[in-house]
């Protein structure tokens, strides 16, 4: 499967490795997913904010949510692609939401 994408060359690269390492893995990724859950399949919703929280801790950064991330990359999609980029991004139809209580 060949993925287009932009952002910084060291992300795209562990992206790529993470694509790589999952098509030799003994589960099939069906759906080309990025994270899969140990068995192959989506990731439980739960699972990951256990995961994230045991990470943030480790690291010091038990300040950053999912909403400050949500927060974060619709900021920088609307500065580079503007606030429509942004709220089609975040699933909202209107550019209004967004500005209002994301960017």
């Amino acid at each position: 499967m060949v993925y287009v994408c932009q952002g910084p060359d060291f992300l795209i690269r562990q992206l790529q490795i993470r694509l790589e390492r999952q098509e030799r893995s003994a589960f099939p990724n069906l759906l080309g997913l990025v994270f899969l859950s140990s068995t192959g399949t989506i990731c439980d919703p739960n699972n990951i904010g256990k995961t994230w929280r045991k990470a943030s801790d480790a690291f010091e950064y038990d300040w950053v949510t999912f909403k400050t991330l949500r927060k974060s990359s619709a900021t920088l999609i609307a500065r580079k692609l503007g606030a429509e980029a942004a709220a089609y991004q975040l699933g909202h139809s209107k550019a209004s939401m967004p500005q209002e209580h994301y960017i």
